[in-house]
């Protein structure tokens, strides 16, 4: 049955727009990353003779805009977009009416959300390794930091995509959920810098768990992986409750 409903969801989104909008949060990301590595400064070697141009020192220069800001942002865009269809001239009536249950649908959006975040961060990846090779940045590539954040990032996505999931599948009107994701998405921008607090926001979890920290579970804190495994299994939970229990009027 899970299959069968798997099945039918890549129907209706394999000829939508979505494709075509996964690879501009990474395209974005890595403009503005360009820019950072041009202006950003460097750091001296263990002897303090030379300038270092590591893969180390690129990477985080790359990473702030497109972990605190576009990562979230899309998460909601892809959310949104995957409920479009039926918001639309009853959609939602429609597929309810059928002998699927429930649950099984919206863990079928549930999968397809996270699946188009893993894409979205392979793209990214793949983005920073050919910039880094073009750039011929010194030193070897770090496949396992980068695997790390890679992965890391988009565990911490899991809660804002259940959130937004949750959100878009109650409005109907596309700018509300992501005005929304923006509001929220700003203060992480603005808690980055403040290390005491910044481990407690949901937004501001994606950037933590790229940052190259060397440490932690997967790449997180212990506090942050919590806080990101709690989220989860709260919102998922309450969002699929909902969706469960709620009257669908159209």
């Amino acid at each position: 049955m899970f299959w069968n409903s798997l099945v039918s969801e890549w129907m209706k989104v394999r000829k939508s727009s979505l494709w075509f909008l996964i690879p501009v949060g990474p395209l974005l990301g890595l403009l503005l990353g360009w820019l950072n590595v041009h202006t950003g400064e460097t750091h001296p070697d263990a002897q303090g003779q030379a300038e270092v141009h590591d893969w180390l020192w690129m990477y985080p220069q790359m990473l702030g805009t497109y972990a605190v800001l576009f990562l979230p942002l899309v998460a909601g865009v892809y959310a949104s977009l995957l409920c479009r269809f039926e918001h639309l001239n009853g959609g939602w009536k429609q597929l309810l009416a059928l002998p699927v249950s429930r649950s099984t649908l919206y863990l079928t959006k549930l999968v397809y959300l996270l699946g188009m975040l893993a894409l979205t961060q392979f793209l990214w990846l793949a983005g920073v390794l050919i910039f880094g090779l073009c750039l011929q940045v010194e030193g070897s590539i770090p496949w396992t930091e980068l695997g790390k954040s890679g992965f890391s990032g988009w565990l911490t996505l899991v809660p804002l995509a259940a959130l937004q999931l949750w959100v878009a599948t109650v409005w109907k009107n596309f700018g509300l959920p992501f005005a929304l994701n923006v509001i929220l998405a700003i203060p992480g921008m603005l808690l980055l810098n403040a290390e005491k607090y910044r481990v407690y926001y949901l937004w501001s979890q994606p950037y933590l768990g790229m940052s190259p920290t060397h440490g932690g579970i997967l790449n997180l804190a212990p506090i942050s992986f919590w806080l990101v495994l709690g989220g989860s299994l709260v919102l998922v939970a309450a969002g699929w409750t909902h969706f469960v229990k709620r009257d669908v009027q159209h």
